[in-house]
This record gives structure tokens, sequence and C-alpha cells, in this order.
């Protein structure tokens, strides 16, 4: 299976291929990236009771997996290693707990 930088690859190969005007939109990244998180924020709501449909523990996966694939394939378009990102942020987080 490959890993979160590759299918993001993959979905940017792809979204290259069948729709161009929006891979090189610099605003649809972004937006990608906003519309997937609220659809992921509706999933968390449906579990915490805010939303009158009913919740479904993979449905909420699949939008936070699309959260994650869009991040990671907006830092690709950034040249961002998010990788490196990720574990640079966590040894910043480790040393401010470790300070509280």
């Amino acid at each position: 299976m490959p890993d979160n930088a590759g299918v993001a690859q993959a979905w940017l190969d792809r979204l290259q291929r069948e729709r161009p005007e929006c891979f090189h939109e610099p605003a649809f990244f972004p937006a990608k990236l906003s519309e997937e998180a609220g659809e992921a924020v509706k999933e968390a709501n449906k579990r915490l009771g805010f939303h009158r449909d009913s919740w479904d523990i993979w449905h909420e996966a699949e939008e936070l997996a699309d959260v994650v694939i869009c991040a990671y394939g907006q830092a690709i378009m950034a040249g961002i290693d998010l990788d490196n990102a990720i574990a640079h942020k966590h040894r910043k987080l480790q040393e401010r707990a470790m300070r509280s």
C-alpha cells in the first residue's frame, strides 16, 4: 500500500489529467482542503449528536482520509515535505509539553 504522500501524488496526477483547469487554479487546493475539512466536521457532528443524520464510523474515517490526502496534495504542490513537517511539529509539541 502506498504511503500518504504516494496516495496524494496519485490523486494529483489524476486531477491534472481529468481537471487541468482546477489543477492550475491557485485557490483550488486550499478550497478543496477546506471543503474536505467541513465534511469531516459534519461527520463528527453526527457522532456527537449535533446532526439529525445517523453516524457511520467508516464515513467519518473516509472524510478524515480525504482531509489528509488533500493536505498532502497541497504540501506537494507547495514543495513541502509534510512528513518532515509533521515530525518537526511533533518535536516542538513534545518540548512545549515538557516545559509545562
